[in-house]
C-alpha cells in the first residue's frame, strides 16, 4: 500500500506496434512504452506523458525540411525515418536519351533525444542518397533499407531539334556511363551533429560490400544499413552496410533474414492492350535475401524470383529455412479473367533462392486481397465477386496443396490470428455481383484446415 505503481506490461497494460514477426519491431507513426506516447503529425514529433492520472502533452519538435514517414523507439532515443523535404527523382525531358530515374531522393535518418520531454532535440542526422523503403529493429539493432540510383553523371539533352542533335546527345550520355566510377553507382552519406556540422561522410559502399544478382534487376542500388540505436548513430555506418545492384519495393524480415522484393517497372498506361498482355505474361518478382542473424552488418546471401506480383509484405514469410511467397500472375487492378494466384516455396541453394515447390490455381480470374502465413499453414484471400478464403498446407515444402476453402460475400483485406484456430478478417462486404457495400469484420474457425468456417 502506498508503493509505486506497477510497471507497464507490453500487450497487457498498453498496446504495442502490430508487427508481422514476433520480436521484430517495425516502424510506425505512433509508438508507446506505457509511460509515454510519441506521435508523428503535422510535421512534428509530439511527446505525450502518461505517468499522471491523465495524458499530458509535454513537448513537441518541429521537423523542418524533412518528410518523416515513421519511427522506432528505444529508451530515451527515437529514430525518425524518411526523406528530406522536396527531394524526388526529376523527370528528364528526353527519356529515350537521358536514363530515367537517375539522381534525386535523399533519405533522412534522424536521432532524437527524449530524455527531457520539455526540450526534445535532434542530436544527429544521417543523410543518404536514395529513397527510404522500410526498417526493422531487433534488440536495438536497426536494419534500414534504402533504394538509390546513380548520381553525379552529367547527362545532356539534345541542344536543338533534329536527328544530329539527338545522336550527339545519345553518344555523349553513353560516354558519361563509360567514364563513370563506383562512386557514381553507390550512395553517398553525410552524418551531421546537433548543430549541423559534419561528423563523417563518404561512399556508403565499396567493391567488397557491393553485389549483383545473377539476373538483371535494375540500375538501382539496394542498400541495407545497420545501426545500433543503443550506441547512437555512428561514423562507421559504411563499414556495416551492404548493397546489391537492384531496385527495391517490399520489405519483410524474420528474426534471421531480411527479404526485399522488386518488380520491373513499366508504364502500363501507355501500352496497347496486346502489348500489355504480352508484357504481363511471364512477369516475375525478384526477391533478395540478406542475413541479419548476427550483431554485425547484414550480409547479402542470395536472389531468386517468383511468378507474378506481390500484394504487400505479408505475401512473404520464412519458416523452417524456406521462404513462402503468395503472388498473382496479373498486375493489381487489372480485370483479367484468366489470372490465377499461387504460393511458391523458395530455399537457398548455391547462392540462389531456388523454387522447391508451388501450388497454383487459386482464385482464377481474381486478385489476392490478403495473405497470412502461420506455421505450416497459409491463408490466402482472393476476390472478384465472392471471397474464397484458401487454406494452404505447407507442411511439405516440395508438395504444398490447398487443404480447404470457404466462399463468402465480400472479402478480407487483412488477416490476423486472435488465438489458436481463430482468424480475424477485416475487409469489405459485397453483393453477389461483387459491388462493395461497407466495412466487414469476420471471425473464422480454422481448426479444421479442410473446412474453414465463418463464425
Amino acid at each position: 500500500v502506498g508503493g509505486p505503481p506497477p510497471a507497464p506490461v507490453p500487450g497487457t497494460t498498453y498496446s504495442t506496434t502490430n508487427v508481422q514477426t514476433a520480436g521484430v519491431d517495425e516502424p510506425d507513426i505512433v509508438k508507446t512504452d506505457g509511460d509515454r506516447v510519441l506521435a508523428l503529425a503535422q510535421g512534428k514529433l509530439f511527446f505525450v506523458d502518461l505517468s499522471g492520472s491523465t495524458p499530458h502533452l509535454r513537448g513537441s519538435l518541429r521537423l523542418p525540411d524533412l518528410w518523416i514517414r515513421d519511427m522506432l523507439l528505444l529508451g530515451d532515443r527515437a529514430l525518425l525515418l524518411g526523406e528530406t523535404a522536396g527531394s524526388g527523382v526529376p523527370r528528364p525531358l528526353a527519356p529515350d536519351i537521358v536514363p530515367n530515374g537517375f539522381g534525386g531522393s535523399i533519405a533522412a535518418l534522424v536521432e532524437v533525444d527524449l530524455s527531457d520531454p520539455d526540450r526534445l532535440r535532434i542530436t544527429q542526422r544521417l543523410l543518404v542518397d536514395g529513397r527510404y523503403l522500410s526498417a526493422r529493429m531487433i534488440d536495438g539493432l536497426v536494419r534500414v533499407v534504402v533504394s538509390s540510383y546513380p548520381t553525379g553523371m552529367p547527362f545532356v539533352t539534345p541542344e536543338g531539334p533534329g536527328l544530329r542533335a539527338e545522336r550527339e546527345a545519345l553518344e555523349r550520355n553513353r560516354e558519361v556511363i563509360r567514364e563513370s566510377s563506383i562512386e557514381n553507382w553507390v550512395p553517398y552519406f553525410v552524418l551531421e551533429d546537433e548543430g549541423g556540422e559534419t561528423i563523417a561522410e563518404g561512399s556508403l559502399l565499396d567493391c567488397a560490400s557491393s553485389h549483383h544478382p545473377d539476373e538483371f534487376s535494375g540500375f538501382g542500388m539496394l542498400t541495407v544499413l545497420t545501426l545500433d540505436l543503443a550506441d547512437r548513430l555512428s561514423g562507421t555506418v559504411a563499414e556495416r552496410s551492404v548493397g546489391v545492384l537492384s531496385d527495391g519495393e517490399t520489405v519483410y524480415a524474420s528474426a534471421g533474414s531480411l527479404y526485399v522484393a522488386t518488380q520491373r517497372w513499366m508504364d502500363w498506361e501507355v501500352l496497347e492492350d496486346a502489348d500489355r498482355a504480352e508484357a504481363a505474361e511471364g512477369h516475375v518478382t525478384q526477391i533478395h535475401r540478406f542475413d541479419i542473424s548476427g550483431s554485425d552488418g547484414a550480409r547479402y546471401r542470395a536472389s531468386g524470383e517468383v511468378k507474378g506480383w506481390l500484394l504487400n509484405q505479408f505475401s512473404m514469410d520464412e519458416h523452417g529455412g524456406h521462404l513462402r511467397v503468395a503472388s498473382t500472375d496479373s498486375p493489381p487492378l487489372w480485370d483479367v479473367q484468366s489470372s490465377e494466384s499461387m504460393v511458391t516455396i523458395l530455399a537457398e541453394r548455391d547462392g540462389r533462392l531456388a523454387e522447391v515447390g508451388r501450388v497454383g490455381g487459386l482464385g482464377r480470374g481474381e486478385q489476392i486481397q490478403a495473405v497470412r502465413f502461420l506455421g505450416d499453414l497459409g491463408y490466402v484471400v482472393t476476390f472478384r465477386q465472392v471471397d474464397p478464403l484458401y487454406v494452404v498446407d505447407l507442411s511439405d515444402p516440395a508438395r504444398p496443396e490447398v487443404a480447404g476453402e470457404l466462399k463468402i460475400l465480400g472479402y478480407s483485406a487483412y488477416l490476423h490470428p486472435l488465438k489458436e484456430d481463430v482468424l480475424l478478417g477485416v475487409g469489405q462486404d459485397a453483393t453477389k455481383q461483387g459491388s462493395v457495400r461497407g466495412t466487414q469484420i469476420s471471425l473464422f474457425d480454422v481448426s479444421d484446415p479442410s473446412s474453414p468456417r465463418r463464425i
